[in-house]
């Protein structure tokens, strides 16, 4: 059995697989305390907490009935699309996504012990243009800042992390760009520029199609909406667990940095599924599969040969009978006879106009 497949065009799609901001969110950011903020925040006293929480939550620990991100590996994004592609329905659609790529800093912003405390990590960097502080404890475990260059667009931004993880078991001690501190704990530090896009993806059969992905920066307003959870620290818990996991399962700073580049990337998207609406997909077309039988190409062509030498034979016998009816003696006189009666019958009906011409005329 073979399966072939049924494309129907849909002529007005009916789906909102899409994802969009709310036009709220393309305002300017709003202020409290003399903080700005964008819609993927709502200030309380002393404090932000996430808009639309419960989706969003849900989302990060793959729980939600609506919404999941999916990390596109070709084009390193990740995007926030419906829960449970459905394998029937080929659809276009747009949506928002990310990318990032970190880079270790612990050699350019000389990374080290602190020389007043065997508990302390310190660097060389600007704080307020790297991790946000100029050392860290190691019981405190993790630092994390969003940079946006002043005067800039905040699209891309940049995410710094430093982190001090427990003792591991790789090779990531003996890496240069690494702190080796005491018990066998290492700090890291990690420079990560995130980019946010305007995509336009399709799906057939239940994949995204990488060469069907089409990206355009997106604008401002949802750089923001993206930078302010990362920079409010809601992310925090899944980060350093995340890299806690990468330094275990990684052999050097690189694995290590391509890997928490898609971590960061996944939950900036995570954290924000509860303010995005539904969107009308682009395209639409229903896949039916029929299943039918296929014979094997060796059986096909020995049936096709069967059956040629089957017409030979049966083509052969018929001229070979012919020519044997042909030959008969009963055969021969009946046709003799056959002729004579033929010819006969051609001069009797030729007799009464030749005589006609033997009357004397008056």
């Amino acid at each position: 059995m073979q399966t072939h497949e049924i494309i129907t065009p849909v002529q007005v799609p009916m789906q909102h697989f899409g994802r969009i901001l709310p036009d709220t969110c393309l305002d300017t950011k709003g202020m409290s305390d003399g903080m700005y903020y964008s819609c993927g925040v709502e200030p309380v006293t002393n404090g932000f907490f996430l808009a639309n929480s419960t989706e969003s939550i849900r989302t990060v620990n793959n729980a939600s009935s609506l919404n999941q991100v999916l990390y596109e590996s070709e084009r390193q994004i990740a995007l926030l699309v419906p829960k449970d592609l459905d394998g029937a329905l080929d659809y276009t659609a747009k949506t928002l996504g990310v990318r990032t790529k970190c880079s270790s800093k612990g050699k350019e912003c000389r990374l080290r012990m602190s020389s007043n405390s065997d508990t302390r990590v310190v660097h060389s960097c600007p704080p307020d243009e790297s991790a946000g502080d100029d050392s860290l404890a190691v019981n405190e475990a993790w630092a994390g800042n969003v940079i946006v260059v002043p005067g800039g667009t905040p699209n891309p931004f940049n995410y710094w992390i430093w982190g001090v993880v427990d003792k591991t078991e790789t090779d990531l001690p003996s890496d240069s760009e690494v702190v080796k501190l005491m018990g066998g704990a290492i700090s890291i530090l990690l420079d990560c520029t995130v980019n946010v896009y305007n995509v336009t993806y399709s799906v057939q059969n239940g994949t995204i199609l990488p060469e069907k992905l089409m990206t355009t920066m997106a604008d401002d307003a949802p750089a923001y909406v993206v930078a302010d959870p990362l920079a409010l620290n809601f992310a925090q818990n899944q980060l350093y667990e995340r890299l806690r996991l990468a330094a275990v399962t990684s052999h050097n700073t690189s694995e290590l940095a391509s890997k928490m580049s898609m971590f960061i990337s996944e939950m900036a998207m995570a954290y924000l599924a509860g303010i995005f609406e539904p969107l009308q997909n682009e395209e639409e077309s229903i896949r039916k599969a029929v299943q039918v039988a296929r014979l094997p190409l060796a059986l096909v062509c020995i049936t096709v040969a069967l059956d040629a030498i089957l017409v030979l034979q049966a083509t052969c016998f018929f001229l070979i009978a012919l020519g044997l009816v042909w030959k008969d003696p009963n055969t021969v006189i009946e046709r003799d006879r056959l002729t004579l009666e033929a010819r006969v019958s051609g001069t009797v009906w030729r007799d009464p106009v030749e005589r006609s011409g033997n009357f004397a005329k008056e």
